[in-house]
């Protein structure tokens, strides 16, 4: 007998209608025939259910992050988007169950600006998530030399590439690149690992010369010092600088070791600074000497101009989230009025009109006075109200879902977005530091020794968290 219904469809025509299932669908149909199985089991059909910045870093987790089945025991061999797919999963559970291996190291010197509580430059994990590059401090000022920690296993000194001029301002990794800022001179050198060399590929300098647009700008209240130094971003393979006090921003493609340009931006003002990027543009934020007009700015660098549209705000907000064609400020309320003294006040906006679409108070902003970390996640965002957790729709800014947390929780530190669970770690009143599970609503059994001072590095795939205490390298593996 020719088979009937779905049995008779061509496998290409089965993948189609696959692409209208939940993951959970596609298992349940992967059961119910030896065909079905077959034509289900295919990377074009699992790959719907792996971003392709997931599915290139699970690639390289293949020797850490297994399944939890044992994939010789399965009936027929499964195709490598599941495989991946499962492994994505399980690094999912180990995050909610706190399953992780903790190690560290004590090295020789400090790992931060005592005074500050800061990193110079920027910690990052690259190569697999294995080689964490930091900058070390000989004091609680000056810091001479950029460390690298392989962090395969307990972590230990890979190599080490010294910094003549310890007042350095900061570094990043670009690609295979390791980019040094002093002021305006950027030293770029060649990453080598596994070998212990990092050879000056080319340097440059950003000069006054470079500037498109030079006026002066005027500033009110004593403000003068805000126009002396640089300031540096790295955003994707480009390096952002501007100078304080001017309108304008220089642009490299490290890459290409190319100067992409200079450009004005189409408002006075005494600071440009990098908000965020997406798939078509580069946000910044730029201040002016009036509270009232400061602004947002988007910037296309494949076409080199700034767009038609941009969004103008007063005051300086505690956050600003950019999501879709809309901006969700978080803003301190006036202490004077009557309503409640320091209470947070959210608003939604339309970016290219400005005008402000919705706004409500939130109760006890002393809790929430730690917002850069707040993120918008399946279109809802995360806010502490006294001793509970609020779950809240990015536009409507109505109340989705709650749960209660710890009394004593005081500040939400740090937001992750493992695979679309949001997890939250917070900070109660002794600096204890919990994890929270925002998915499942409930804490997650881990302690993190560290507090909310102390600087943080993560991966792109999240199967790494690194705490910097002061004398210490605390890594947790999530596998």
């Amino acid at each position: 007998m020719e088979p009937a219904g779905i049995l008779s469809l061509p496998i290409e025509v089965v993948h189609h209608l696959s692409s209208f299932l939940s993951v959970e669908d596609v298992l349940s149909c992967s059961l119910a025939c030896h065909y079905l199985r077959y034509a289900l089991n295919d990377n074009t059909v699992w790959k719907r259910y792996l971003p392709e910045q997931d599915l290139t870093r699970l690639e390289s987790l293949e020797q850490h992050v297994q399944p939890t089945l044992q994939l010789e025991q399965t009936l027929t061999p499964l195709c490598d988007n599941r495989i991946h797919f499962m492994r994505k999963t399980r690094l999912l559970n180990n995050w909610r169950e706190g399953n992780f291996v903790g190690n560290d190291a004590k090295p020789s010197f400090n790992y931060y600006d005592g005074r500050h509580g800061a990193l110079k430059g920027r910690g990052q994990l690259i190569y697999q998530d294995r080689y964490l590059f930091l900058g070390r401090f000989i004091n609680d000022v000056h810091s001479e030399g950029i460390e690298i920690w392989d962090l395969d296993t307990i972590p230990v000194l890979h190599s080490v590439l010294l910094i003549n001029d310890v007042d350095y301002d900061s570094f990043y990794v670009v690609g295979s690149y390791l980019v040094v800022i002093i002021c305006f001179i950027v030293n770029v050198h060649s990453i080598t690992i596994p070998e212990k060399e990092y050879p000056l590929s080319f340097s440059f300098s950003i000069t006054e010369e470079d500037t498109t647009f030079n006026q002066q700008c005027q500033h009110f209240g004593g403000h003068d010092e805000r126009c002396v130094g640089w300031k540096h971003w790295t955003v994707d393979q480009y390096l952002v600088s501007n100078k304080c006090g001017e309108n304008v921003i220089h642009i490299w493609d490290i890459t290409k070791t190319c100067k992409i340009g200079s450009f004005c931006s189409p408002f006075h003002g005494f600071s440009i600074s990098v908000h965020l990027k997406t798939k078509e543009y580069l946000f910044l934020r730029q201040n002016t000497q009036f509270p009232n007009e400061n602004y947002l700015l988007k910037f296309c660098i494949e076409n080199r101009t700034f767009s038609e549209y941009s969004f103008k705000y007063g005051g300086y907000p505690q956050h600003i989230i950019i999501y879709g064609s809309h901006v969700i400020l978080f803003k301190n309320a006036d202490q004077y009025n009557s309503e409640g003294w320091y209470d947070t006040v959210c608003t939604v906006h339309d970016f290219n009109t400005s005008l402000e679409l919705k706004k409500r108070r939130f109760n006890n902003a002393n809790k929430n006075s730690l917002l850069q970390t707040t993120t918008v996640v399946n279109g809802k965002f995360i806010i502490l109200c006294f001793d509970c957790f609020q779950i809240i729709d990015a536009l409507s800014l109505e109340t989705l879902d709650h749960f209660q947390c710890d009394f004593n929780v005081k500040y939400i530190v740090h937001h992750f977005n493992v695979s679309g669970s949001v997890f939250v770690v917070t900070s109660d009143t002794k600096y204890v530091l919990d994890m929270w599970d925002i998915t499942k609503k409930r804490k997650v059994p881990l302690k993190l020794k560290a507090v909310f001072t102390d600087p943080l590095c993560s991966d792109n795939m999240l199967t790494k968290l690194t705490f910097l205490t002061y004398y210490k390298i605390q890594v947790y593996r999530f596998w």
